[in-house]
């Protein structure tokens, strides 16, 4: 487990950049960060930090609830398990039962696909930068590194005629019956 850890943060960071190229990028004249220190009060300070943690929250809820709705059933089967597991500060959707390795890669991708290209690609299009979005795609896009990592695995490793199924932090794959 420390290994997958150990070899996701080079992804967070390499994901981090990119999507700060590709933000940079759209050279939006109006983007301006200004911060005005004799405005700077504790007050002001702890409502951003709140705000700031609760975003986050958001912005992870967000995440598991993309994953949930790529599951069969749109997350509606009794196979689909929402969770918090409060300890770790982590939100879970979680699959028990089988998929085809396909279905699992989209599953995989589509927060990434949703929450951190997909402004990336609004921005590119309005020639606009919202900055709380830039907060979602980069938040989003540091939390998607194990994704991008299992997605690479997966590719690597897994035919493309096999069924995949997780039990706990394992995942299994066998090809596809009848194939």
């Amino acid at each position: 487990m420390l290994v997958f850890w150990l070899c996701a943060l080079p992804v967070a960071a390499f994901t981090l950049v990119g999507l700060l190229i590709a933000i940079a990028s759209v050279g939006d004249p109006s983007a301006k960060i200004v911060i005005k220190t004799r405005d700077v009060t504790a007050g002001r300070v702890a409502f951003v930090f709140l705000l700031t943690v609760l975003g986050f929250c958001a912005v992870l809820l967000a995440h598991e609830l993309i994953h949930l709705l790529a599951h069969p059933k749109a997350g509606l089967s009794r196979d689909s398990i929402v969770g918090v597991w409060p300890r770790a500060f982590v939100f879970y959707a979680f699959y028990d039962n089988e998929m085809s390795r396909n279905r699992f890669l989209v599953m995989i991708a589509l927060p990434f696909m949703v929450l951190s290209l997909g402004p990336v690609l609004l921005f590119w299009m309005s020639r606009k930068v919202l900055l709380w979005l830039v907060f979602v795609a980069l938040i989003n896009g540091i939390g998607s590194c194990f994704d991008l990592l299992v997605i690479a695995m997966v590719l690597a490793q897994v035919p493309s005629n096999a069924v995949i199924r997780n039990k706990g932090w394992l995942t299994y794959w066998k090809p596809r019956a009848g194939i």
